[in-house]
């Protein structure tokens, strides 16, 4: 009667925590990525694109183990464009909140937060897309010393 007490209570405790986890609401950060109006001396964010892959390199070593820049990309051929000819009344964060944002709270980005950036267009038009953080597992070590 004990075991069986104690599967039912264990079962109740992994529905709560289930339930808990699945309504915490993502929040959405919104970044400018503006190239066009910038100088190339002050430009701090990169932008280009590898097959069908966009990406966008934040020159910023925020994340633990802080040895690589910032990327974000997005696959051009599965993604939802949304194009506008006037910038986009989105609450934008500025690069020093974001450098903050990418500090704090690390690898956990995707799981607290739905990405977007509003690239500017030549023609001055303005494309938002849904971006992903690219995170780079930590280094697997495949070798050993061997002592003499």
């Amino acid at each position: 009667m004990k075991a069986y007490t104690l599967i039912v209570v264990s079962f109740l405790f992994l529905l709560i925590d289930s339930n808990t986890t699945a309504q915490t609401k993502k929040s959405d950060l919104f970044i400018l990525a503006d190239t066009i109006n910038v100088v190339p001396e002050n430009k701090f964010l990169e932008m280009g694109s590898e097959g069908p892959m966009h990406y966008f390199t934040y020159l910023c070593k925020c994340i633990s183990p802080f040895d690589r820049y910032t990327t974000f990309t997005y696959n051009i051929n599965k993604t939802k464009v949304v194009k506008s000819k006037h910038k986009p009344n989105f609450n934008f964060v500025s690069w020093k909140e974001l450098a903050e944002i990418l500090y704090n709270e690390g690898k956990g980005i995707p799981d607290k937060y739905n990405i977007f950036i509003t690239e500017v267009l030549p023609d001055k038009s303005y494309r938002t897309d849904n971006v992903r953080l690219v995170l780079v597992p930590p280094p697997i070590i495949d070798f050993s010393i061997v002592k003499p």
